[in-house]
């Protein structure tokens, strides 16, 4: 498999690439492993925490994190 963000070639089922570091999900939308954007959302006021939110770089839909 080659990595979206470094075109090295890496392992499949690899979740970061040992070149550049970059983390590699399955995007459903697109059916194939794409680089993604990540940002800090807040989750709740009363929690006063925050997670990760993660999107395909290609199509925009989102991957990981909270659903609102």
């Amino acid at each position: 498999m080659e990595c979206p963000y470094c075109k090295e070639e890496i392992n499949d089922g690899s979740a970061r690439c040992r070149y550049c570091g970059g983390e590699i999900f399955y995007c459903p939308h697109c059916e194939k492993h794409v680089a993604v954007e990540t940002r800090r959302k807040w989750v709740g006021l009363f929690r006063g925490v925050s997670q990760d939110v993660k999107k395909c770089v290609i199509c925009g839909k989102r991957l990981q994190g909270p659903r609102w």
